[in-house]
């Protein structure tokens, strides 16, 4: 599956570590339940990355979460 939106410094509440994530369909809008994590990576304060687990990706598609960048590829 393509990724189409990526977020990046993904703050979930009640967890230290920063996440980015790449998701098919906009986890924003009107559609949101329609997105899908393609990938992401968890970041520890010493900056090393993990793989998502699936307990982080159901709190990434059922929220709150709040991320400092954001867009969406073109094409």
């Amino acid at each position: 599956m393509k990724a189409t939106h990526y977020f990046h410094g993904v703050k979930i509440p009640g967890r230290v570590s920063r996440f980015s994530v790449w998701f098919n369909g906009d986890p924003r809008g009107d559609t949101s339940s329609l997105s899908v994590v393609v990938d992401g990576e968890r970041f520890d304060r010493a900056g090393r990355s993990y793989p998502l687990t699936a307990a982080e990706i159901d709190a990434l598609i059922t929220g709150p979460w709040s991320a400092s960048t954001w867009g969406a590829f073109n094409g």
